[in-house]
């Protein structure tokens, strides 16, 4: 459960209303005299500030940046510049106004000793180059323009000319700088190379001799043809070896068949060494030839034919050498088989000499082929060096530069700095901003209750009369009902008078007390007015001044001081009918505070108050009492008990609402809460209508229904 804070009574509304724009217009309208005041200040300040302020002439320079720019030959270490990219256009925007170009601008111009570019100085010494790069730094101002490669540069100065000259000086000067560090890089770039380049020239020389001197110290002047004898040999011992050992596993499988079958020719001849000897194959074909032509012959003779007995009789022969040639070759197979051993040891032999030859010769090689391998790689390094050193040495006395001066320096007349009109309108807009500033200020500080809106939203009351702030000689009036009958005000009091009819039976609204949360809200000038009003309705009124501490209205109705009043009822001094003194106004009788108490407080709670408005409301028709402010003195709560409706005053812009807040729960714990406020002194000329129960406008006079004020009158 939220609890209310110190500052905040029960009961009440708390939350700020949503901002009424109606009333911030209407307190600017009030204030309007703290915006006229600022507008008069900013406008002041203006002025002062173009007296004092020293014109300023700005000249305008525009360079562009080639992106096709030549440059020296790339070299790895060299750093060289794409100004195609955004960020070396911003370096070269930089430049343009850093320390170095600014102080060979003041050496080349001679600006030490340029009266016209600076005064001299208080002491009489020579400005440091330091200090007039500083002083010229400030005055130029580099810019990109967006989307192009153009480059403008603005000088201002107190005399144009001056400003045309620091301009020229700005694009020439950077553009020459610019020119010699290009030069100066070119030239350190061809010395470099052709420092590499000598460099790797001597590197090469010490391979060569380093690889001479490894052939006569290892005897290999001919090391690669001698590689090239030795690959070839082991290639082809090799290839012997394997055909011998191939030759050999041939042999040596029909070898072990030939002793097997050795005396049976016709096993013999399904060994393939056997089958495949030329003897052997050649009587096998001319056996085969024979047995064809016998074939053939049998086709036209009988086996009896000489020709067939004469076929066979040599099929016969040739079978009988074939078996003689095979039994003969199992001794020549031997003898073949035992060379091919011998072949097979002997290419096996030379191969492996030749092998340990060729490994005695990689191992000779190692160092060798490292040696040429670095000869090769220091070769080709310097003649890549020797050829980008002819390339730098084409280019290094080029001094073109990418950044150029397209449009040279303007003279202009004509001041930027400072524009009056833009100055006075700046100054405008500051007073205007700082008092409307002030005023939401107030605006929002503002604690206390000015409208009948926030009136009835933070004291949870109705407002039974809206008084509005009188001028002129109503001002000074407090009889308004008598003195300005058509007046605002004093319908104002006829409405009060007709709320509060509306609040119950008769009997229940005989006795009114007005009052307030502290002085000087008008108490005493409502309850009069309202008391005023009820006499002129008919009723038989009276008034009681039950402010003892500060009594006023016997000053109001323009009677004595030491009149008999309340004080002296109440010590039963006199009694009321002897102290209600009648006035010029019919029915209204007036009961003044009377002789000066020495105890108000004392006197007022005693059995002697209540007596005395008993008595009143048997001989009145209606009684009105005028009280002490609540928050003032304890005065008001000790005679709310006597009275049956109790009226608060509030005085418009003025009472802080928590103070009245505060006096409402004071007579809240006295069970006798207000019936409702009457907001005193409400401006009624505001000139929007916000404050709707008193507007002038459409009615053209205070009252409806009042006779109309002449233009001339009013």
């Amino acid at each position: 459960m939220d609890h209310p804070s110190a500052n905040e009574e029960p009961g009440f509304e708390s939350a700020e209303p949503g901002f009424d724009y109606r009333m911030f217009l209407h307190q600017l309208l009030s204030k309007s005299w703290i915006i006229v005041l600022c507008l008069v200040a900013a406008l002041v300040a203006g002025g002062a500030y173009l007296y004092r302020t020293p014109k300023l002439y700005q000249s305008h320079l525009t360079l562009e940046v080639d992106m096709q720019e030549q440059r020296i030959a790339p070299v790895e270490g060299i750093n060289t510049q794409n100004l195609a990219s955004l960020d070396q256009l911003r370096t070269i925007e930089q430049n343009l106004r850093n320390r170095t170009l600014m102080e060979r601008i003041a050496r080349v111009d001679n600006l030490a000793n340029n009266r016209d570019f600076l005064p001299p100085s208080e002491d009489g010494r020579a400005y440091s180059p330091e200090a007039i790069a500083g002083v010229l730094s400030n005055l130029v101002a580099p810019m990109i323009r967006r989307g192009t490669r153009l480059i403008d540069v603005f000088v201002v100065h107190t005399d144009p000319k001056m400003a045309q000259s620091l301009a020229d000086s700005v694009g020439r000067e950077y553009i020459r700088q610019s020119i010699e560090k290009r030069t100066n890089g070119a030239r350190m770039a061809y010395d470099f190379l052709k420092e590499q380049a000598e460099g790797l020239r001597q590197k090469v020389a010490q391979d060569e001799q380093q690889m001479q001197k490894y052939r006569e110290d290892k005897d290999a002047v001919s090391l690669d043809a001698r590689e090239n004898i030795v690959s070839s040999t082991l290639k082809e011992l090799s290839t012997r070896a394997t055909q011998a050992k191939s030759d050999r596993m041939r042999i040596e499988g029909d070898f072990q068949k030939i002793e097997q079958f050795k005396d049976d020719p016709d096993q013999l001849l399904t060994v393939p060494s056997i089958a495949n000897h030329p003897t052997v194959v050649e009587l096998r074909n001319q056996i085969n030839n024979l047995t064809a032509y016998i074939a053939s012959l049998s086709q036209r003779y009988k086996d009896k034919h000489p020709k067939m007995i004469q076929a066979r009789s040599q099929l016969t022969e040739l079978r009988r050498a074939q078996r003689e040639s095979v039994l003969r070759l199992p001794p020549l197979l031997k003898s073949e088989y035992n060379n091919l051993v011998a072949n097979e040891k002997s290419a096996a032999a030379a191969l492996t000499e030749q092998e340990k030859a060729s490994l005695a010769l990689n191992q000779q090689s190692i160092p060798y082929n490292e040696i040429v391998r670095k000869r090769d790689a220091d070769n080709a390094l310097s003649e890549s060096v020797s050829k980008r050193l002819r390339e730098t040495d084409l280019t290094k006395d080029i001094q073109a530069d990418p950044v150029q001066i397209v449009e040279p320096a303007t003279f202009s007349p004509i001041p930027v700095s400072p524009l009056p009109f833009r100055t006075i309108l700046i100054a405008l807009a500051s007073g205007l901003a700082l008092g409307v500033g002030i005023v939401a200020v107030l605006y929002f500080l503002d604690r206390t209750i000015k409208t009948v809106d926030q009136a009835e939203h933070y004291l949870d009351l109705p407002v039974l009369a809206a008084v509005p702030d009188m001028k002129g000689p109503a001002e000074k009036s407090y009889l308004l009902m008598v003195k300005e009958p058509d007046a605002t005000a004093a319908e104002a009091f006829r409405t009060l008078r007709a709320g509060l009819g509306l609040l119950g039976p008769e009997n229940e609204r005989k006795v009114l007390l007005f009052t307030s949360a502290v002085p000087s809200e008008g108490k005493s000038f409502s309850s009069t007015n309202y008391s005023v009003s009820l006499a002129q309705q008919g009723y038989r009124t009276l008034l009681i001044d039950a402010d003892l501490r500060r009594p006023s209205i016997h000053k109001i109705f323009g009677m004595q001081r030491g009149l008999l009043g309340v004080t002296d009822c109440l010590v039963g001094r006199v009694d009321l009918k002897s102290a209600a003194h009648p006035c010029e106004i019919e029915n209204l009788f007036v009961l003044p505070g009377g002789t000066k108490a020495p105890n108000p407080a004392e006197l007022l709670s005693s059995k002697s108050f209540a007596d005395l408005v008993a008595q009143a409301v048997r001989d009145f028709d209606r009684v009105v009492i005028d009280s002490a402010p609540v928050l003032a003195v304890s005065d008001t709560l000790i005679i709310t008990p006597f009275v049956q409706s109790l009226c608060l005053v509030v005085r418009s812009g003025h009472t802080p609402r928590n103070a009245v807040q505060r006096a409402i729960s004071l007579l809240d714990g006295v069970d006798n809460r207000p019936v409702g406020v009457v907001l005193n002194r409400l401006p009624s000329k505001t000139g929007i209508g916000y404050y709707y129960y008193y507007s002038d406008h459409g009615y053209g006079g205070g009252v409806y229904g009042a006779p109309a004020v002449s233009a001339k009158k009013g």
